[in-house]
């Protein structure tokens, strides 16, 4: 995220059926304009995603370049390992 807003709301979003970019996920900004998300997802299929950050009263705001994410299978919930 440039200019650097640590501490900022940031969401993944997904293009959604309907031709409109849907909130999924949301992170928090960090040192050094980082972010990250944990987002499962709810089945096999093909998925456009994007990071969008909202403006407020001195940015516009801005989204990323989509990136489409191929997903081929899910692993049943019992076979994933705890979280650490």
């Amino acid at each position: 995220v440039a200019p650097d807003h640590i501490g900022h709301v940031i969401y993944l979003q997904s293009l959604g059926s309907d031709g409109a970019w849907h909130n999924v996920e949301a992170g928090i900004v960090g040192p050094g304009s980082t972010y990250s998300f944990n987002y499962s997802f709810g089945g096999a299929g093909t998925f456009q995603l994007r990071a969008r950050i909202y403006g407020g009263p001195e940015n516009l705001g801005a989204a990323s370049p989509s990136v489409t994410v191929a997903v081929s299978g899910v692993a049943p919930i019992a076979t994933l390992t705890p979280a650490s």
